[in-house]
């Protein structure tokens, strides 16, 4: 279920609620990594590009590559591998 608004508004209270959360970014150079939402930001003066952070992140060690053989499984094997 996707987190309802106020979850994802930096400094709101509601954002505690995603602790323990996995997420999904796409780094430019590297691609997608896994991240799970490790602590709330409390701190009004911690920002990145002059934004307030909401969440401190531990993404996974590094670039991954997920293999084709790993791709469609369980799922409808017409479906295609991109």
């Amino acid at each position: 279920m996707p987190p309802d608004g106020n979850m994802l508004v930096p400094l709101d209270p509601a954002g505690q609620e995603m602790i323990g959360q996995y997420i999904l970014f796409e780094w430019p150079t590297y691609g997608w990594c896994l991240g799970k939402i490790s602590a709330w930001n409390t701190n009004p003066k911690r920002k990145v590009c002059k934004q307030t952070v909401d969440f401190i992140v531990c993404c996974s060690s590094g670039p991954h590559c997920l293999p084709l053989d790993n791709y469609n499984i369980g799922a409808d094997d017409d479906s295609p591998t991109d």
